[in-house]
């Protein structure tokens, strides 16, 4: 019971201390957090739209400048682990979406949109709740719940853009996971064995 305590308190993030004056993700509160993302060169920006290019066209949608359903990523995933895993909140970090979701395509960044290449992608995607999940210098890894948004028909794209990152349909939801770092341990049950 002791080491389920003790590893429950390691799995919460650090709030405040340690890092000076300079506030964290994890020092704020989660309401009007910027949407924020990163390309394959850790640069972030703030995308302004997501263009999704598949065989049957290109639709847009424009994505919001804040939410207040930014959630911070940065704790070990322990929903894995016996016993107490059924507890614990699943994380989505880059890293979750790459192990437990379905690939759709690559993502890039054209300017300060996002481009999904889901070409390959035989599901339609429109309708369906996005999630943005990246890893940033300082705060870790956050993820930005943003629902379901309006898409209309567009323009495909004139260029292919830089690569960012990846996306995957993961419960029902398009998750657009962005490349670069990510929590050092990704799941916990491998460490402590399976809770089935």
């Amino acid at each position: 019971m002791m080491l389920a305590i003790l590893v429950v308190l390691v799995a919460l993030p650090a709030h405040g201390g340690g890092r000076g004056d300079r506030p964290t993700f994890s020092d704020r509160a989660g309401v009007g957090q910027p949407v924020r993302f990163t390309d394959l060169r850790g640069n972030v920006f703030h995308p302004r739209a997501l263009f999704v290019v598949s065989r049957s066209g290109t639709i847009r949608a424009a994505l919001p400048d804040a939410t207040n359903n930014a959630v911070f990523e940065g704790h070990l995933d322990l929903s894995g682990t016996p016993l107490i895993g059924q507890f614990l909140r699943d994380r989505l970090a880059p890293s979750d979406a790459a192990r437990e979701g379905t690939l759709v395509g690559p993502v890039y960044r054209l300017g300060d949109d996002l481009v999904l290449d889901a070409r390959e992608a035989t599901v339609p995607l429109g309708g369906r709740d996005l999630v943005l999940t990246a890893t940033f210098p300082g705060d870790g890894a956050v993820s930005y719940r943003l629902g379901r948004l309006r898409f209309a028909a567009a323009t495909m794209p004139g260029a292919t853009g830089r690569p960012a990152g990846t996306g995957y349909l993961l419960n029902g939801a398009l998750v657009l996971a962005a490349d670069g770092r990510d929590p050092l341990i990704t799941d916990w049950s491998k460490v402590f064995g399976s809770g089935n």
